[in-house]
């Protein structure tokens, strides 16, 4: 009975083992900007955020006249959409990250369904009597 051969690591797999390794860790370090903990700069900011707007509000309950209401009351709901429109940008980056990275898996996918592929024609072709 013949033993398989094992696959020997030649140059050109020693470099798309270091090209998968730092693409591995460019996503890894990717996801960890675009979702996961969030910064202490993020976490203060929208601490910072969440105080004026609620001062907005409470400004507008405690106003004197109409237009110190209507003044205190419109920069509350300006303030929220200039929130949503930050996180809508935000929420696009992270998108446009997501696309990238699936079209490079599916990039790598392909590569290595054409590999398999190869071997598998490679092995069902007849032996030459060894």
């Amino acid at each position: 009975m013949k033993k398989p051969k094992e696959p020997m690591m030649d140059m050109n797999n020693e470099e798309e083992l270091k090209g998968f390794l730092k693409k591995q860790n460019t996503i890894i370090h990717g996801l960890g900007a675009f979702g996961g903990k969030a910064k202490r700069r993020d976490i203060v900011m929208n601490g910072v955020f969440f105080t004026v707007v609620l001062l907005a509000f409470t400004g507008a309950l405690f106003a004197a006249d109409e237009f110190s209401y209507r003044l205190f009351f419109e920069m509350g709901v300006m303030l929220i959409s200039v929130k949503m429109a930050y996180f809508l940008y935000r929420f696009s980056k992270v998108a446009h990250f997501q696309f990238w990275a699936l079209v490079a898996l599916e990039s790598k996918l392909d590569m290595l369904s054409a590999k398999v592929s190869a071997i598998e024609s490679r092995k069902e072709e007849p032996d030459d009597g060894r």
